[in-house]
């Protein structure tokens, strides 16, 4: 009978730890070596128009961005209007959708997409 309430106590805490690793812990949104290819804002490609500055800046805060273990099932629709895509090399795609609040990467949602999404018109802007 002890026996027993070990093994479940032991398959009750693996469970809990696989689902603290997938629903709490952060994964990076873009990773250590993400790269930059394409730059769109509401429709419009950026890319060309940008300074080399700009392109690291971007390159530095997607670095620095984390996102959800799980992805969103729904997935986040791109608009024309108020929307930032950022195309990665690796074939990383983030999509800011700010009218909508939606925020991924990859479809997987983002951490504080909404602060994600002013750092980067910060950096469009300037």
């Amino acid at each position: 009978m002890k026996r027993t309430w070990k093994v479940l106590l032991v398959c009750v805490v693996a469970v809990a730890a696989l689902a603290g690793y997938f629903f709490l812990l952060p994964a990076p949104a873009g990773g250590e070596d993400f790269q930059l290819l394409e730059v769109r804002q509401d429709g419009r490609d950026l890319t060309a128009s940008l300074r080399p500055e700009q392109l690291a800046d971007l390159e530095a805060t997607m670095r620095g961005a984390s996102r959800f273990r799980w992805k969103n099932p729904v997935g986040v629709y791109p608009l024309e209007a108020d929307t930032v895509m950022l195309l990665g090399a690796n074939g990383e795609s983030v999509i800011l959708v700010g009218s909508q609040g939606r925020f991924a990467v990859d479809g997987y949602p983002l951490h504080d997409g909404e602060t994600l999404l002013a750092e980067v018109q910060n950096i469009l802007a300037s």
